[in-house]
């Protein structure tokens, strides 16, 4: 429940926040979720489209937040496919459970913070160690390319190479 208000609050009135809760909570919910999957033996569920969205998105915060490309790539991916799969997967926020709640995580928290950063450049960079790209270009060719189609090859590509592995 604390983690639902804190998600309100920074959306709302602290969008600078929402890239440090990301960096410090992914790690821990990942680090929890491999211990428990591979007491399983459910590793496998670690290569999923989803962990490569949170790993990008990861990469994308700490390495590369001014590359306006990668930040439109980064946008689809988050903001198209991970979204759905919480839907499709009937994802559940059942706050007792670690599993339950971390599912939630990967698969919306992508969204909402690629969301302040796209829809809030500069609220969202205000204390971050550097500026997120807030030169978009919006023209329909160029978001067609960057926004849609990498996004639907980086799926394609990831799914052709779990189903070769």
């Amino acid at each position: 429940a604390c983690s639902i208000l804190l998600i309100t609050f920074m959306l709302t009135r602290a969008p600078w926040l929402m890239s440090y809760y990301y960096a410090v909570t992914l790690p821990i919910l990942m680090i929890i979720r491999a211990v428990n999957y591979s007491k399983y033996k459910w590793q496998f569920f670690l290569l999923d489209f989803c962990y490569f969205a949170n790993l990008v998105t990861y990469v994308f915060i700490w390495a590369l937040p001014w590359q306006p490309e990668f930040s439109a790539v980064v946008f689809g991916i988050c903001n198209g496919a991970l979204p759905w799969a919480a839907i499709i997967f009937r994802n559940s926020l059942v706050l007792h459970s670690v599993d339950k709640v971390t599912s939630v995580f990967i698969h919306l928290l992508p969204s909402i913070l690629t969301f302040c950063i796209r829809w809030y450049p500069a609220d969202s960079s205000l204390r971050w160690y550097t500026a997120f790209n807030d030169d978009y270009n919006e023209s329909v060719d160029y978001l067609f390319i960057w926004v849609v189609a990498v996004p639907i090859a980086c799926y394609v590509f990831h799914t052709v190479g779990i189903c070769l592995y």
